[in-house]
């Protein structure tokens, strides 16, 4: 099953996205607020251990058990949950908001909280994401990047070592690297305590989004499309360059290898060894924005 926002429409295939079907073969479903869902824009989306779909989301955090979703507030008023831009799981069963106005929280068992020993760190946050063994990862403007263990967080990058310009997307590569992608400065790569700028090649200095594929290899969603990292240099992503002229807004690959694209303009794109196709709820329909997968 493939999520994604746009209303909120879920394609379906009993099995998987077989690569071999046409995207006009896919079953979906379009949810919007006449079916429930909350009115405004969607940001981000994650499942934590327990099943439940969560959705950032401009009024707050959403819950979908899938038949219903559910408006998640914070009963204690000690917390302001409205615009949710990032979402991620920790091992300990937190799920962790990025929210509008740069903070963070975390969310466990209908309660929201700040831990006070990180309160300082969760403040001033351009971006979130999780590591492979489910750590949070943020970066706080002028500040630098950050993991954390439970709790606490622990710097991974200081500010002086990274550009001034904001990270917009962390991911953790299978090697431990991490990847940091800016709005104006291109990417950077922290190995073994050192951080590497890597801007040249790239079809511009803007990253949206990142997708660790391996060991090394990475895909880039940039603001002139994307890009796969191969370990020693980038590469194409699977689509010809007359067409790879978009903004990459989200990236996930299923386990049918199929390459799934969120864009600006060009609505959701499929791309795999038969080609790139894109998502439309009528052939001669219009190509929506995707903002999360």
């Amino acid at each position: 099953m493939l999520i994604i926002a746009a209303g909120l429409i879920i394609p379906v295939n009993a099995k998987a996205l077989d690569p071999d079907r046409a995207i006009s073969q896919y079953v979906h479903d379009h949810w919007d607020n006449e079916q429930g869902f909350p009115s405004g824009a969607v940001y981000a989306m994650t499942q934590t251990a327990d099943g439940y779909l969560w959705i950032g989301t401009e009024a707050g955090l959403v819950r979908f058990d899938g038949l219903e979703f559910r408006l998640i507030k914070d009963e204690s008023g000690a917390f302001t949950t409205t615009g949710v831009l990032g979402l991620a799981a920790d091992t300990d069963g937190y799920l962790w908001l990025h929210l509008q106005d740069l903070t963070v929280l975390r969310y466990r068992n209908g309660m929201f909280d700040k831990p006070s020993t990180a309160a300082r760190v969760l403040s001033f946050v351009s971006s979130m994401s999780s590591t492979r063994s489910g750590e949070v990862l943020i970066s706080r403007m002028e500040k630098g990047a950050y993991i954390g263990h439970g709790a606490r967080f622990d710097m991974l990058a200081p500010a002086n070592e990274l550009p001034r310009s904001p990270l917009l997307a962390l991911a953790e590569a299978g090697n431990g690297d991490v990847w940091m992608g800016t709005r104006d400065a291109g990417l950077f790569r922290l190995r073994g305590g050192k951080t590497l700028s890597l801007k040249a090649a790239l079809p511009d200095p803007k990253v949206n989004c990142l997708l660790a594929e391996s060991d090394e290899g990475l895909l880039v969603g940039t603001d002139n499309g994307i890009v796969r990292w191969d370990g020693s240099e980038f590469r194409s992503a699977g689509i010809a360059s007359p067409r790879n002229h978009f903004q990459a807004l989200a990236i996930l690959k299923d386990r049918d290898a199929n390459l799934w694209v969120g864009t600006d303009s060009r609505g959701l794109l499929r791309v795999n060894a038969h080609g790139v196709t894109d998502l439309r709820e009528r052939p001669d329909g219009p190509l929506d924005a995707i903002t999360a997968i």
